[in-house]
C-alpha cells in the first residue's frame, strides 16, 4: 500500500470511530484523486481573441494544426497532445465521440462553420507525434475566459486544479487592458501556475520590449503585490531565441517535475482533510478533559442549533421554491427581444418561401409544418445553447446564497465550540455540487386536426392569400409557444439543480452539527484513545505526502531534545528557513501577562532592524496582530503593503513576501514565528498548514523558557 493511501485510511478509520460523517465526501474525494493516478499535466494557453493563442500553439508544435482568425466559440476546448500517429477527435456534449482529419478541425471549433455550437461539441482532442519532447504534457487551448468559468461545470471545477500552468496569451503591442486583468485575476483563484505570454514580440523593438516588460511588472505589482513569470514569443525565425526561453525556463522544468506538480492536488486533499480531522479530535479531546460545566455549556448551544434545524431546512425549502419559481419569469422576460427578433426572421422568410410552395393546400401546409419546423429547431437551439448562461442564473444565485448560509452557520458552531472549550475549530471549504443540467430537446408541436382535414376541400386561387395571412399568424403564435416551452423545460431542469443543491445543503448542516454533538460527548475515559489518534494524524498530516516535512520536524525534535541554551532556537529557525527557501525569519515568546512578545532568535534582520523586533505589543506589527487575531498573517511584498498591518519601518528588513503564524501549546498561544523572503511572495495555504505543524513541535519547548527570562 502506498504511503498516501496509507494515510487516507488512517484518516478514514478515526473518522469513522469517531463518527465524521461530514468527512466522507471529502475521503471520497482523496480516494478518487488517490486511484486516478498521473494521466499527464495540462498547460492551458487562455486569452482574447486575436491574442495569438492558437498561433503559439501551431509554432510550438511546427505546423499549422489549429485555424486562426476563427471568431471562438465559449463552449469549446481543443487539446493537443502526444500520439504515435496523428489524429482528432472530436467529444459531443453527449458523450458521443468521432474521429475526424485534422484538416476538418475548424468544421467544429470555428463560428462560421459550428455558428452558435450548434453541432454540441464540447471539445476536441488532437494527438501528434511532433508533441513527443512535450509528452505526457498536453497543451490546451481555450476559446476565452468564459469558456471554463462562465458556467461553472462540474467538469471545469475537476479540470483546472489539474493544470501545470495557465498560459495568459497577450499581445505586446496592447499589453493588459482591463479584460486581460480581470482574466488573471479569475485565474488566480484557480491555480497559482500562472505565466504570462506576451506574443506577436516581433511588432516591438528591443527597447520598447524592455519598456513593455517593465510596465507589465509595475501592473502585477500594483494590483497583486507579487510578479508574475513574463515570456515574450514571436513566430518569427530571427526571434527563435523566445521560444528556447520558454522552453528551457517553463516547459523543460514543468515536464522535469511532472511527478511533483501531479502529486500537489492529492496533498492540497489529503493536506485538508488531516487539518480539518485533527480539528474535531482536538475538539474532542478538549471536551474530554475539562469540566463537565464546559461540556454541558457547548451540549446546551449545540442542542438550541438542533431545535433551529427544522426552521433552517423550512427556510431553505421555502427559498428554493422562490427560486424555481422566478426562473421562468425572468427567463421569459429576457427572451423577450430574441422572441420578437425570430417572430420577424420568420415573417420575412415565409414572405420569401410562400410563393414557392405547392399550389394544392395540404401540401403546402406540409411544406409549411417542414419548414417552420427546421428553423425553430435550428434557431431555439441556438437560443439555448447562447443563452445557457441566462438560464441557469438561478441555480448559480442559489448556489451562492446556500454557500454563505453553511458559512454562517459553521461561524456560530466555531464560536460555541470556542466560548465553551477554548479551542479553535477553523473554516473549511463547502462542497456543493451539481451536474450542470444538459440542454432540453426542442420539440416542435403544432398540429390542427380540423384545419388539416378541411384543407382538401379549400380552393387555394380564391384564399391563397389569406392562407399566407393564417401562417403568419400561426407561425408568429408557435414560434412564442415553443420559446416558453424552452424557457419552461430550462426551468425544469434548474429546479431540479436547485432541489439537489438544497438538499446537499440540508444534510451538510445537518452532518456538520451531528459530528460537534459526537465529539461534544466524549469523556475522560476516551482521553488516552483521543491522545494517540492526535499523535497518528499529527505523524500523518504531512509524512506520507510531503516527505521532506518529516525530515523537517524529526531535525527540529532532535535539535530542541539534545541541545540547550540560546543558540539552539537560532538553529531551528535556520532549518525552518531552508526549507521554505526564505531569508529572514524571527520567533518570540509571548509574555500574556504583559501582552508583550520578546524575541528568542532572528535569522537575516538588519542590525538597526534588532532593537525593534526585540520587544512588540501585542496587537502591533505583524507578530503583535498574530497574536491579537489568533491566526496567520500573510504579505505579498511588505514593501509595497499598504493594509497599515506591518510597522512602518517594517521595510527596512527588505523583505517582500512574509508569513506568521501563532505558536500554539494546548491552545494557549505561547510566541509566533515568523518567515520572510527578499522576493515578493504570497506563501501558500499548503505553506501556512505546515508552518504552523512546525509551531506545534516548537511551542512545546518555547513554552519552558519564562518571559521574565527574556525581559
Amino acid at each position: 500500500m502506498s504511503a498516501p493511501a496509507d494515510s487516507l485510511d488512517r484518516i478514514a478509520a478515526i473518522a469513522d470511530e469517531l463518527k465524521l460523517a461530514n468527512l466522507q465526501p471529502q475521503i471520497a474525494a482523496c480516494r478518487n484523486q488517490l486511484h486516478a493516478g498521473n494521466h499527464g499535466i495540462d498547460v492551458a494557453v487562455f486569452g482574447r481573441f486575436k491574442a495569438g493563442k492558437s498561433s503559439f500553439l501551431n509554432h510550438l508544435v511546427g505546423r499549422d494544426v489549429l485555424p486562426i482568425g476563427v471568431v471562438p466559440l465559449t463552449a469549446v476546448i481543443t487539446r493537443l497532445r502526444f500520439g504515435l500517429g496523428e489524429q482528432a477527435r472530436v467529444l459531443f456534449l453527449d458523450s458521443a465521440a468521432k474521429e475526424i482529419p485534422l484538416a476538418e478541425i475548424h468544421l467544429y471549433v470555428g463560428e462560421n462553420e459550428n455558428p452558435d455550437n450548434r453541432k454540441k461539441v464540447a471539445a476536441v482532442e488532437v494527438e501528434l507525434p511532433e508533441l513527443k519532447p512535450f509528452a505526457p504534457l498536453r497543451f490546451v487551448d481555450t476559446p476565452g475566459l468564459g469558456s471554463a468559468f462562465a458556467h461553472n461545470t462540474e467538469a471545469a471545477l475537476n479540470w483546472l486544479p489539474n493544470v501545470g500552468a495557465a498560459l495568459v496569451a497577450v499581445s505586446s503591442d496592447a499589453p493588459l487592458s482591463e479584460r486581460d486583468l480581470a482574466l488573471l485575476d479569475e485565474l488566480r483563484r484557480h491555480t497559482p501556475k500562472i505565466v504570462l505570454l506576451l506574443t506577436k514580440a516581433d511588432l516591438l523593438t528591443e527597447a520598447q520590449r524592455a519598456e513593455v516588460l517593465a510596465f507589465v511588472r509595475e501592473q502585477c505589482r500594483r494590483k497583486w503585490q507579487t510578479e508574475l513569470p513574463v515570456f515574450f514569443y514571436s513566430n518569427w525565425p530571427p526571434l527563435e531565441k523566445f521560444k528556447t526561453e520558454l522552453n528551457e525556463q517553463l516547459l523543460a522544468p514543468l515536464l522535469h517535475h511532472r511527478n511533483e506538480t501531479a502529486g500537489q492536488i492529492l496533498r492540497h486533499k489529503l493536506a485538508s482533510l488531516t487539518g480539518r480531522t485533527l480539528d474535531y479530535t482536538r475538539v474532542a479531546l478538549a471536551a474530554a478533559t475539562q469540566a463537565e460545566s464546559a461540556r454541558a455549556a457547548l451540549r446546551e448551544k449545540l442542542a438550541e442549533e438542533r431545535q433551529q434545524f427544522d426552521l433552517f431546512r423550512e427556510e431553505l425549502q421555502v427559498l428554493s421554491r422562490q427560486w424555481s419559481a422566478q426562473a421562468l419569469d425572468q427567463s421569459l422576460l429576457k427572451l423577450k427581444p430574441q422572441q420578437e427578433a425570430l417572430q420577424e426572421q420568420i415573417a420575412t422568410e415565409l414572405q420569401t418561401q410562400f410563393s414557392q410552395w405547392p399550389s394544392r393546400l395540404p401540401p403546402l401546409l406540409q411544406t409549411w409544418r417542414d419548414w417552420l419546423q427546421t428553423l425553430l429547431a435550428r434557431e431555439l437551439t441556438g437560443i439555448s445553447h447562447s443563452e445557457k448562461a441566462m438560464f441557469l442564473e438561478p441555480l448559480q444565485r442559489a448556489e451562492q446564497h446556500l454557500r454563505r448560509t453553511l458559512q454562517a452557520l459553521q461561524h456560530r458552531l466555531a464560536g460555541h465550540v470556542q466560548t465553551a472549550l477554548g479551542v479553535t475549530l477553523r473554516p473549511h471549504d463547502i462542497a456543493l455540487e451539481v451536474p450542470e443540467p444538459s440542454m432540453p430537446p426542442i420539440d416542435i408541436g403544432y398540429m390542427d386536426a380540423a384545419f388539416s382535414l378541411i384543407s382538401p376541400l379549400i380552393p387555394m386561387s380564391v384564399f391563397r392569400p389569406a392562407i399566407r395571412r393564417s401562417l403568419l399568424r400561426k407561425s408568429r403564435w408557435e414560434t412564442g409557444k415553443n420559446m416558453s416551452r424552452l424557457a419552461s423545460d430550462w426551468r425544469d431542469r434548474v429546479a431540479k439543480g436547485i432541489n439537489e443543491l438544497t438538499r446537499q445543503a440540508e444534510q451538510q448542516a445537518l452532518d456538520e452539527l451531528t459530528a460537534l454533538e459526537q465529539t461534544a460527548a466524549q469523556t475522560q475515559s476516551n482521553v488516552p484513545r483521543l491522545r494517540q489518534m492526535i499523535t497518528d494524524l499529527e505523524n500523518c498530516a504531512f509524512a506520507d505526502t510531503m516527505p521532506e516535512v518529516n525530515e523537517v520536524l524529526l531535525q527540529i525534535s532532535s535539535l530542541l531534545k539534545d541541545e540547550r541554551g540560546d543558540a539552539v532556537w537560532e538553529r531551528v529557525l535556520r532549518g525552518v528557513l531552508k526549507h521554505f527557501h526564505s531569508e529572514t525569519g524571527t520567533i518570540h515568546r509571548l509574555d500574556a501577562e504583559k501582552q508583550l512578545l520578546h524575541l528568542v532568535a532572528q535569522v537575516g534582520l538588519p542590525p538597526p532592524m534588532l532593537e525593534v523586533v526585540k520587544t512588540i505589543p501585542v496587537g502591533k506589527g505583524i507578530a503583535g496582530q498574530v497574536v491579537a487575531q489568533n491566526k496567520p498573517v500573510t504579505l505579498c511584498n511588505l514593501q509595497t503593503d499598504t493594509s497599515g498591518v506591518a510597522k512602518p519601518g517594517a521595510k527596512q528588513t527588505g523583505v517582500g513576501g512574509a508569513l506568521c503564524v501563532p505558536l500554539r501549546d494546548s491552545d494557549a498561544i505561547v510566541g509566533t514565528i515568523g518567515i520572510g523572503t527578499i522576493r515578493p511572495y504570497e506563501y501558500t495555504p499548503d505553506e501556512t498548514r505546515l508552518l504552523e505543524e512546525i509551531g506545534r513541535t516548537i511551542s512545546t519547548h518555547l513554552s519552558k523558557i519564562t518571559p521574565a527570562a527574556l525581559s
